[in-house]
């Protein structure tokens, strides 16, 4: 409407301008008079133009009005118009350019909403149907529960009757029973104090028994010990200048070289008990039953001879010697345990480890018959836990516990329990960073373990040996009291008593 009244305003003063141009015209072409009567025509249609410009107008608020647009401005009428239309209308992308087309567009969305609003009403009604049929399903179970509970009810009646006359019934009977108990008692009394008496008859019995097999024990653990008393083998030749020696045991016994055999008199009894000679190392396997050795350790003044004997626990003609270790042996006196150290050495002659103590206090491995022997510590177990001071009381007492449960477990399966001394002793087993000792005779001297020591210690060297050291402290020059003349003193004087030692009769 506002480019409408625009182009009426602009066709209106175009007609005015044009009539003025004409009246002009014709006053200088025609005359004055013809001018002025045709400007009167001209003011006329001007009136007229104006009276049709303000109907028009009129109308045009009256339109603005009736579309909810009053008193807006005609060149934003248009502008406002789209601006609302695409607001009322879900895609305003494809908006109309009328109001016409608008109107209908919403008339299509209302319609489409009210088949939505008639499609949900439906299903609340079809809900509705539904919702009354459980109801009426409820109220039924629930009609049908009462009913079951009253019914219920009656019966739990009928039973707690039943029930109290029961509880009657027992009192009385229990009544009568505990006169009977009392009854009981009084000829128990008299039972218990004639099973005393046999009690203490069968505990004397017991005890002679128990003395009877620990007798008996003792003697089968020495026939289980049978192994430890017989030698491996003997002696077949000797070279004491190449220091070798030749055994009758080869490939057809499994023997393997590195293996250390003690070496024991041919006239000794009992292997067990006998002091070995020396040891010897098996270097090389000559045939099925012969292998060359070299000379570990021996006396001078008593020689390795042939036909002596050969032994070592660690190895079995034919067969595997088994071990087991417990916790924490202390082989070299450090406090710790050499527990890989008795596993190279049974390992080494082809020996297996079936079961040991790890530095945790776990058990490792299986406890079986076949168990050569359970090497245990030298100390008893209460002693190694008491000097380990990297357990707590608590794990001190779970070693402790399955400490003895193994003890147990290896008497009943008849395993021969060996100290870690006795162990080392019967494998020949030194200390080689040990420096030799000579015996008063004049030998090599032997550890406590019947053992040879070395002729070389493997110790370091004194630094004040080695080369780029700094030089030795010095004496400050004091000289003892007993060699000085502070006071008078004088340095004492030999008795002259010669030791024993030099008037002992020496036998080769």
């Amino acid at each position: 409407m506002g480019r409408s009244q625009g182009l009426i305003i602009t066709l209106v003063i175009f007609i005015i301008l044009t009539l003025a141009l004409g009246v002009v015209t014709y006053f200088m072409a025609q005359g004055y008079k013809e001018v002025a009567v045709k400007f009167e025509s001209a003011n006329k249609e001007v009136e007229t133009s104006k009276s049709t410009i303000a109907t028009l107008n009129t109308n045009l608020d009256k339109i603005k009005e009736k579309v909810g647009y009053p008193g807006i401005e005609a060149d934003q009428l248009l502008q406002s118009m789209d601006t609302d239309i695409a607001k009322a209308l879900v895609d305003s992308s494809k908006a109309p350019k009328t109001y016409r087309d608008a109107v209908a567009e919403l008339g299509k969305n209302l319609t489409a909403r009210n088949q939505e609003v008639a499609s949900y009403k439906q299903q609340m009604d079809d809900y509705r149907i539904k919702y009354e049929a459980e109801v009426a399903k409820t109220r039924a179970q629930k009609d049908a529960y009462d009913a079951q509970r009253k019914q219920a009810d009656t019966t739990y009646a009928a039973q707690r009757d039943a029930e109290a006359k029961k509880l009657q019934d027992l009192e009385t009977s229990y009544q009568e029973q505990t006169k009977e108990v009392d009854k009981i008692k009084v000829e128990a009394a008299k039972i218990n104090e004639k099973f005393r008496v046999e009690k203490a008859d069968a505990e004397e019995v017991a005890a002679s028994i128990a003395e009877i097999n620990t007798g008996l024990s003792k003697k089968l653990d020495q026939l289980s010990a049978a192994d430890f008393e017989i030698p491996d083998g003997k002696v077949l030749y000797v070279d004491q200048t190449s220091r070798t020696l030749r055994v009758n045991v080869g490939k057809q016994e499994g023997l393997r070289p590195l293996i250390r055999f003690g070496v024991y008199p041919s006239d000794s009894l009992d292997v067990g008990q006998a002091a070995a000679k020396g040891s010897i190392e098996i270097v090389r396997i000559l045939g099925d039953h012969e292998a060359e050795a070299r000379i570990v350790e021996d006396e001078m003044n008593n020689p390795i001879m042939p036909n002596d004997m050969i032994f070592t626990p660690l190895w079995k003609r034919g067969d595997e010697t088994v071990y087991a270790f417990t916790y924490k042996l202390d082989v070299d006196g450090d406090g710790k345990s050499d527990l890989e150290l008795l596993r190279n050495l049974v390992e080494s002659a082809g020996g297996r480890v079936a079961l040991w103590v790890d530095d945790d206090g776990k058990i490792q491995g299986e406890l079986t018959p076949d168990v050569t022997a359970l090497i245990t510590s030298n100390d008893s177990i209460l002693e190694v836990l008491a000097s380990d001071r990297t357990k707590d009381d608590a794990s001190k007492t779970t070693i402790q516990n399955e400490h003895m449960k193994l003890i147990e477990d290896a008497r009943l399966q008849s395993v021969r329990e060996m100290k870690l001394a006795e162990f080392l002793r019967r494998v020949h087993y030194r200390d080689t960073a040990q420096v030799s000792r000579y015996a008063e005779e004049g030998g090599l001297g032997r550890e406590p373990m019947g053992n040879a020591s070395p002729l070389v210690s493997t110790s370091p060297v004194a630094p004040i040996y080695l080369p780029n050291q700094p030089k030795a402290p010095t004496a400050d020059g004091i000289t003892a009291p007993i060699y000085g003349s502070r006071k008078g003193e004088v340095a004492p004087v030999s008795s002259g008593k010669v030791s024993d030692f030099y008037f002992r009769k020496r036998t080769p």
